[in-house]
């Protein structure tokens, strides 16, 4: 590819080394991650309130 050699490999294995190494543990992206980032996303007026339709959590209208 045209990109090979012109920048620099970039990967995450310092970051998760030097995390562990400072005792910090970051929680799996999971659906209850996912909905306190959009609760504050939402409380900030970043998104747009959703109204729920029916009991389904995943059927949504505007």
């Amino acid at each position: 590819m045209y990109f090979d050699g012109v920048f620099p490999s970039v990967g995450r294995r310092n970051t998760e080394q030097s995390l562990h190494d400072a005792g910090l543990l970051c929680p799996p992206t999971d659906a209850d991650l996912l909905d306190r980032y959009i609760t504050s996303f939402q409380t900030f007026d970043h998104l747009p309130r959703m109204k729920t339709v029916g009991q389904s959590r995943n059927s949504f209208q505007r």
